[in-house]
């Protein structure tokens, strides 16, 4: 078993011996913005909890505020236009690749008028967060995963090409996608393929 696989065999043990650790949160995120039976209300709470519990409180403005400073972040997420990214696979990212960009530069947008001036500049790894916690339609660029990045020779920002990398990147290791599917099917759990790669490359870095 390569490193890749016993990464994400490890953390499918953590998994599934607790429902209480946060690796949780990220499901339920991304479960309530997929079924789409929920208001804007309940999503960014759902966001809120998830951005918390992964540091995002106490490392962004968010610190200031409560749930309700994410509900026009919310209402742009819900828009129509961006439904093909909720958990895409990997030729739906590289078909709309440009679309993906284009949602990032937007909810940038939509963070710094929410923020109101208060607090540090509005981080990729936040933009990051947020779309993988909704959409899992790219990696979280946070602290762990760039380093995870760097050290397979990756890039490590926030870019298109970065995205397209990573993209070709689990293209050329079709075990990923065979252990994805083996965890929906036993697990019950529908990891997009770049939610994959971001448990792969945060727990490289972790240990």
């Amino acid at each position: 078993m390569n490193e890749f696989l016993e990464r994400l065999t490890a953390y499918r043990t953590e998994m599934n011996a607790s429902k209480n650790i946060r690796g949780w949160s990220w499901i339920d995120c991304n479960r309530a913005f997929a079924e789409k039976k929920h208001n804007n209300d309940m999503l960014a709470k759902e966001l809120f909890m998830f951005l918390a519990s992964w540091g995002m409180l106490r490392n962004s403005f968010l610190l200031r505020y409560n749930w309700r400073v994410l509900v026009p972040v919310v209402g742009l997420l819900t828009e129509k236009r961006f439904a093909v990214l909720q958990n895409a696979d990997i030729a739906t990212i590289e078909k709309n690749i440009d679309l993906l960009i284009e949602l990032k530069t937007e909810v940038h947008s939509t963070l710094n008028k929410v923020r109101a001036g208060y607090g540090n500049n509005i981080t990729d790894t936040l933009i990051s967060k947020i779309l993988m916690g909704a959409f899992g339609c790219t990696i979280a660029y946070d602290r762990f995963v760039r380093c995870g990045l760097a050290a397979q020779g990756l890039r490590h920002t926030f870019t298109k090409l970065s995205v397209l990398e990573l993209c070709a990147f689990y293209n050329e290791h079709p075990e990923l996608e065979q252990e994805r599917q083996k965890i929906k099917t036993e697990d019950g759990i529908d990891y997009p393929p770049l939610k994959m790669l971001d448990i792969i490359f945060w727990t490289l870095n972790e240990a």
